[in-house]
């Protein structure tokens, strides 16, 4: 096991972080192919929690939120859940790693202060 996968067990327990998962069941369209990490954070404090120990861990991450404005394709080269500007015909969205952690950092201090006010 990982350092990654043991640090999100341990903040989130086994039945909460799932490998190697199909998402076409999480989707509207029901199609999916699979994500490396699924994790079912249930705050917003969680939600941090998960995006900081992905950060530490320099995994990539895609919140699938509900799943009703998302479409996956069903097969992804490295097996992870592919960054929703990368759907695209031609992958010439895709954005630079320093622009993807400072949308991270941006999320991060907004769900900070959203829990901060709760």
């Amino acid at each position: 096991m990982t350092s990654f996968a043991e640090a999100l067990e341990s903040a989130f327990g086994r039945d909460r972080v799932h490998a190697n998962v199909r998402l076409a069941p999480f989707t509207t369209f029901r199609v999916g192919g699979p994500a490396d990490w699924l994790v079912e954070p249930r705050s917003a404090a969680e939600i941090v929690t998960t995006l900081q120990l992905a950060s530490r861990s320099h995994v990539p991450v895609t919140l699938l939120g509900g799943g009703s404005n998302v479409l996956v394709a069903d097969a992804d080269e490295d097996g992870g859940l592919p960054d929703e500007d990368q759907v695209t015909p031609d992958n010439q969205n895709q954005k630079p790693k320093n622009q993807v952690d400072e949308q991270l950092n941006k999320a991060l201090e907004v769900l900070k202060n959203r829990e901060s006010k709760a």
